[in-house]
């Protein structure tokens, strides 16, 4: 399936029993950024809704991960963190052809230079007082209250593993580098010698 389109009547049936209240007909438009994870911004009569896919085809194991993106904005709902509400997670590849969320859909400005050119001293300020607010929210949070909330069966089953051979060693477990090692094959795209791991 393309990253251009979606299988609206799937999304829609799907939709129909995992959002509440949830209705169609469902008309999908692409937004034009995203990252590298294809963005689209759903409308279903008066409501409005933000998805994010994985792109289809073979990725890296770990690259693309939408689930941990909803599960981060899932865990700072109740933070002083803006971020839009956390709707619904598809981990079933066979509604659009690779796993999803929903977010709800907020109205605002993009801007794309950072150096806010369009903007005046005073708005450019505002925007960077924000900007400053935010970060200063984000790192106010209690990692310890959020963590579990943000991390997979997989991490959780790693880091009570981690933590079990520390207490039961006293010495450090490896670091990521045997992942790194495995992923570098996967993205490497030209022969770096002096990258061979």
């Amino acid at each position: 399936m393309s990253t251009q389109t979606l299988d609206l009547s799937k999304l829609s049936d799907w939709m129909k029993k995992n959002v509440c209240d949830f209705s169609g007909p469902l008309s999908a438009e692409k937004f034009a950024g995203g990252q590298s994870n294809p963005t689209f911004k759903l409308s279903a009569g008066d409501r409005k809704f933000v998805l994010r896919r994985k792109p289809p085809g073979q990725l890296l194991a770990s690259a693309h991960a939408v689930d941990r993106e909803f599960r981060v904005i899932a865990a700072l709902q109740d933070t002083d963190v803006p971020v839009p509400g956390a709707v619904a997670l598809c981990k079933e590849d066979e509604i659009i052809g690779s796993m999803f969320y929903l977010m709800e859909y907020l109205e605002g400005r993009v801007f794309w230079d950072p150096v806010l050119p369009e903007l005046t001293n005073d708005e450019r300020s505002a925007v960077y007082d924000d900007m400053n607010r935010v970060l200063a929210a984000m790192h106010s949070i209690n990692v310890a209250d959020v963590a579990w909330a943000i991390m997979d069966d997989r991490a959780i089953t790693l880091s009570v593993k981690w933590v079990v051979g520390l207490s039961n060693t006293g010495r450090q477990k490896p670091k990521p580098y045997p992942r790194w090692k495995n992923s570098w094959p996967g993205c490497q795209k030209i022969c770096l010698p002096k990258m061979t791991v």
